[in-house]
């Protein structure tokens, strides 16, 4: 969710088991969400270059960082039940301002 946040252009980060977004209205975020989810998530490839951090196996640091983001990708990141994520937060009004 972060890294989708990102890259539509939002300042997201995770805090205490939160997704913290910066400077942005709960309705902005709300329409932030449903064009994340009308424009589809991206390949987890693709969306690995909003991390800011790769490395997290011991020999990971011996990567190229091209390997080293497929790497993240594919241990960390995956596309199914995204919308249904969305949908869920949406309908249950999870966004607040805090």
């Amino acid at each position: 969710m972060v890294l989708a946040l990102r890259r539509e252009g939002a300042k997201a980060s995770i805090e205490n088991f939160a997704v913290f977004v910066e400077k942005t209205s709960a309705a902005d975020l709300k329409d932030l969400l449903v064009a994340i989810k009308e424009q589809g998530l991206p390949e987890t490839d693709e969306l690995a270059r909003e991390a800011r951090q790769f490395q997290s196996d011991r020999f990971d640091r011996y990567l190229i960082p091209y390997h080293q983001r497929l790497a993240f990708s594919r241990r960390f990141l995956v596309r199914e039940g995204f919308a249904e994520l969305i949908d869920d937060l949406l309908a249950a009004d999870a966004v607040t301002v805090g």
